[in-house]
């Protein structure tokens, strides 16, 4: 940042000009604020001499803020700090430093507004015209000599040239109406080597002759293990370990050989464009520059698994697809495993539906995912989650039996060959809260697949209130079963989206408690409950046999 008076638009005494500058503003003398009173810089509350580097870049800073405001409205987003620098540059008004020659451009705050979106090169009003100048094509007729179309600079108001080190040339190159020498500009130049216009004038700024300076490009690529993973060992293109030493704006076209696997984004430092996520950049030597090539996963990692016992299956020797490798986020992978011999079902882990014992299955990416699948042989197996409560905040509220009934239920489905006791979840009084009986319960899906038999007992308090969404009771009230800390309640649809969340739809709940009121009829419903054709509205457990689709 360099400073300018304000009044004659000339650079300060005391700003200094270099190659590594990008813009100058306005900064002497600047009316500020001031601290109230005699205490300031000023008798009075504002001071009309600030001035320095230190006045110039708030200027920037304001000129920032409102080109960011117009693009917000012009083009829907704000732009990147890239975005923000080139249009300041590109449309502030050049000013050449008397101390030293070089030019670069002062903030044009209009101009900079009206850059942020693309725009016709001129507006002709209806009923106007301009001589050569065609507004449906936006093109000059070629005996005008004139044109629109990007002049290509090159670090203050250069003009690009292949010759002089660039990647392109400048369509302003060799256009004017007449020779360079002829219109006294052939001992000027508008190239980044300072070799003088010949032939057809070029349209661009001309500078006095200049002795070019020299910098080094150092360039660098770091796989971070992908070597390892990948056998990936790129390089990039151009190198010297030393650094190259280049002429000043020289441009190099990077590339990564080979590109980065699928699934990694380049990730660039130090060139032009740093947003740029492909193998492909350009970097402009306008200064020593360091660049630097990174790469970052953009994909998310599946890792397949197949696992068999050679005990119960000793010559069968399945396969998992896809292999393991890299999907793109949100992407629905199929997996697939060899179908399981007569007698035995696929136990899924890790996959949209692990409740599925078919050979195929899905896997949407939405992190890095580990599938395995499980050959065991075809087996109902028994789960249950048993809820007593007699404990009750104050001892008006406690119970007698439902803890003994509990335990008791318990004991005999424990007693019974079924029900394997690791299968089972006792939750009795303290331990009986909400967040333990969604636990227990939702703890239970890896364990279960789809012909496996659930079971929900609970004996305690429980009561009905005021129907909360989804607004779906017929007598306005929503159940709930009554927790031992008395904080949080279960009602009627949390408990039934919980057994919905299970593998299975064969399953059974009973309730030992007392309620009045409807319940939500949608969801679960179990038999057995004493109640043949019950009517809507007569209680929650009337309700859930209503509409029972469920056997024991």
């Amino acid at each position: 940042m360099g400073a300018v008076y304000d009044t004659t638009d000339q650079v300060t005494d005391y700003s200094n000009t270099a190659a590594i500058l990008d813009i100058l503003a306005p900064a002497d003398p600047m009316y500020t604020t001031d601290i109230i009173g005699v205490e300031g810089y000023d008798p009075g509350d504002y001071f009309p001499y600030f001035n320095g580097t230190s006045s110039a870049c708030p200027f920037a800073a304001g000129s920032v803020a409102v080109v960011q405001r117009a693009a917000q409205q012009q083009i829907g987003r704000y732009l990147t700090p890239m975005e923000v620098r080139d249009v300041l540059i590109s449309t502030g008004v050049p000013v050449t430093d008397t101390k030293v020659p070089i030019t670069k451009p002062r903030v044009n705050l209009g101009a900079a507004v009206g850059g942020v979106a693309p725009a016709p090169p001129i507006y002709i009003e209806d009923e106007c015209a301009v001589p050569g100048w065609d507004p449906n094509s936006l093109t000059w007729a070629q005996e005008t000599y004139n044109f629109a179309a990007d002049p290509l600079f090159v670090g203050p108001y250069f003009l690009s040239e292949i010759v002089s080190g660039q990647l392109e040339d400048s369509p302003c190159l060799n256009v004017g109406s007449a020779l360079a020498e002829v219109v006294g500009l052939g001992e000027y130049t508008t190239r980044t080597d300072s070799v003088f216009d010949d032939g057809l004038v070029n349209l661009g700024f001309h500078y006095r002759s200049f002795e070019p300076e020299f910098y080094r490009l150092w360039t660098n690529v770091n796989a971070y293990g992908l070597d390892l993973l990948y056998g990936y060992e790129p390089q990039i293109i151009p190198h010297d370990p030393n650094g190259l030493l280049v002429r000043q704006y020289s441009q190099f076209a990077l590339r990564i050989e080979p590109p980065p696997p699928f699934g990694y984004d380049v990730v660039w430092t130090g060139t032009d464009d740093d947003t740029v996520t492909d193998a492909n950049n350009i970097v402009t030597v306008d200064r020593d520059r360091a660049v630097l090539a990174e790469f970052t996963k953009t994909a998310f990692e599946l890792i397949t698994a197949v696992d068999v016992d050679p005990n119960i299956l000793p010559d069968f020797e399945p396969t998992i697809t896809p292999p393991s490798g890299l999907f793109a986020p949100l992407e629905v992978v199929e997996v697939r495993v060899t179908p399981a011999p007569a007698g035995f079902q696929v136990r899924w882990h890790g996959t949209d539906n692990d409740g599925i014992v078919e050979p195929v299955n899905t896997v949407t990416m939405l992190r890095d995912t580990k599938v395995w699948a499980i050959y065991e042989p075809v087996e109902v197996n028994y789960f249950a989650v048993i809820v007593g409560i007699n404990e009750y905040p104050g001892i008006v509220n406690d119970l007698q039996y439902a803890v003994r009934d509990a335990s008791q239920v318990h004991q005999k489905l424990a007693a019974t060959s079924l029900w394997d006791p690791w299968n089972m979840r006792l939750l009795l009084d303290a331990q009986a809260t909400k967040a333990n009986v969604q636990s227990a319960i939702e703890g239970l899906i890896p364990l279960m697949d789809h012909d496996d038999v659930f079971v929900f007992y609970f004996a305690g308090h429980g009561y009905a209130d005021d129907d909360m969404p989804p607004i779906d009771e017929f007598d306005e009230w929503d159940e709930y079963l009554a927790m031992a800390d008395g904080v949080d309640d279960i009602r009627d649809d949390e408990l039934a989206r919980w057994i919905l969340s299970l593998p299975t739809r064969n399953y059974a709940v009973f309730l030992d408690a007392g309620f009045y009121g409807a319940s939500q009829p949608t969801y679960f419903r179990p038999r057995g409950l004493g109640v043949n054709e019950p009517k809507p509205g007569d209680g929650f457990a009337a309700d859930m046999v209503a509409l029972s689709l469920i056997h024991i």
